[in-house]
């Protein structure tokens, strides 16, 4: 989508901004003429993009040294904030059974 955003922007007289969900180098592509596709890409426009918003605090620290980036990558973490638990937040564990093992709920 990088080149089709670097394009649009253009003719719109918009600044481009990059959403970078994950580190691209370091996901596992079929085919690695995909992969150099993706860092030939990546290589030429991410410098050129107006702004770059990431998801953690790695993947921002990466992508500035990977691209010498003038500003650094701002971190818009895709999580919300939990309020503290509830008493009686037990009552799953004793409900399914599950005891003191680790329980996460997504």
């Amino acid at each position: 989508m990088l080149p089709s955003g670097r394009s649009a922007a253009r003719r719109a007289d918009a600044l481009l901004v990059y959403d970078s969900h994950e580190y691209a180098a370091g996901v596992p592509y079929r085919t690695w003429s995909f992969r150099l596709l993706v860092a030939l890409i990546e290589r030429r426009l991410v410098p050129r993009a107006d702004a770059l918003i990431t998801v953690s605090d790695g993947i921002a620290a990466r992508l500035a040294e990977r691209f010498r980036l003038r500003r650094p990558a701002v971190v818009l973490r895709n999580v919300c904030d939990l309020p503290p638990p509830v008493a009686g937040a037990g009552a799953l564990r004793s409900e399914f059974g599950i005891g003191s093992a680790p329980l996460v709920l997504h």
